[in-house]
């Protein structure tokens, strides 16, 4: 469902999405988007105003591969909580922080939740109804997943890319090993695609595996070279068992599982790397051209990974709607938990080399 401004028009509305909630909600035909609509600036209005998070981020869009439409930023905007381009990677960040928010602020203690709009109140059931009809498997996933995911994305060593103030040295150890790490996630979408069991499947793993071979390692022998770092130094340096453990993680897993599986490993890297930039590249200091760091965050700030990642949601999402069940999501929540420490552990394992003056 869309949280877009009552009356707007354009391509970037699902009717269908706000029908759904529509049935759902009880409201009838007639002005069915327009209701909806004005219901969810109103609430935003008043959680504003009442200083509580936004309500009306749980609202997302299909087509905006899980974040709300346009029309939630440029309200934001109007209120004075968000700054940024409605557009760009820095309302993805936003809308993140704020559906975290949300999920802590009210937890399982308010069971019903209120929108109120024109004396007219839409009740929704419960807080865990809203989760499982409106988030996407991987908001659901990262919820459920909510400390490993902060510690992950919000470590140390992420900061000092932002201000760059991390150790030179930690740098350039993370790129060595992530050089190795790009080696055997290579063989990870390699693996996807035996693993899959549509021609759709096996193309868009073919689509990720090239793009690590052809265009990303490529890439990053440029940046490390940049930082002194030469091919033969990538090649002939000795594997950290914080790389090892996360990519022979990865490999039985999907080894182990389906398709779903294994994309629900890859997905804190795919998916994560994208996060973390957009909200770094938010940062007024994160883009300054004395920080050393920038190049990295352009690269998965800007709009050609972005999209990788937001179609590797999107995959994700329709994987899981067909494959996944109750006991099963608990499955792979443990699995994305998992993944996603090791991330961390990725991370630290660059943040003390950079201690230690590696």
């Amino acid at each position: 469902m869309k949280a877009d401004r009552p009356g707007r028009s354009g391509p970037d509305r699902d009717p269908h999405d706000v029908q759904r909630a529509a049935d759902r909600l009880g409201l009838e035909p007639q002005q069915t988007i327009h209701r909806v609509g004005e219901a969810l600036e109103t609430l935003m209005e008043d959680d504003v105003a009442a200083g509580r998070p936004m309500l009306a981020a749980l609202c997302v869009s299909k087509t905006r591969s899980g974040i709300p439409g346009h029309g939630f930023f440029l309200k934001a905007q109007v209120l004075g909580v968000f700054s940024g381009d409605p557009t760009g990677p820095e309302s993805r960040a936003f809308h993140a922080d704020e559906l975290q928010r949300v999920l802590s602020y009210y937890g399982s203690e308010h069971p019903h939740l209120v929108f109120g709009a024109s004396q007219k109140a839409i009740e929704i059931r419960s807080i865990e109804q809203v989760r499982q009809e409106i988030m996407s498997f991987f908001e659901r996933l990262k919820t459920k997943a909510s400390a490993e995911w902060r510690a992950y994305t919000e470590h140390p060593f992420t900061a000092g890319l932002a201000d760059g103030t991390l150790p030179e040295t930690a740098f350039r150890h993370y790129l060595v090993q992530d050089y190795l790490f790009l080696i055997e996630f290579a063989r990870a979408y390699a693996l996807a695609a035996y693993k899959s069991p549509q021609l759709t499947d096996m193309r868009e793993a073919a689509s990720g595996l090239s793009a690590i071979l052809d265009v990303e390692m490529n890439l990053h022998v440029k940046l490390c070279a940049g930082w002194g770092l030469s091919p033969r130094d990538l090649e002939q340096a000795p594997p950290a068992s914080e790389m090892l453990a996360y990519t022979r993680y990865v490999l039985d897993a999907g080894m182990r599982g389906d398709l779903l599986t294994l994309r629900v490993a890859l997905a804190p890297c795919v998916v994560g790397y994208a996060e973390i930039a957009a909200r770094l590249a938010a940062r007024p200091d994160a883009r300054d051209v004395t920080n050393p760091y920038r190049v990295w965050i352009d690269e998965y700030a800007g709009a050609p990974y972005q999209e990788v990642a937001a179609k590797a949601r999107a995959h994700l999402d329709r994987l899981a709607h067909l494959y996944v069940t109750p006991a099963r999501e608990a499955e792979l929540v443990t699995i994305f938990k998992e993944a996603t420490r090791l991330e961390t552990d990725f991370w630290e394992m660059g943040w003390r080399a950079g201690l230690r003056g590696d």
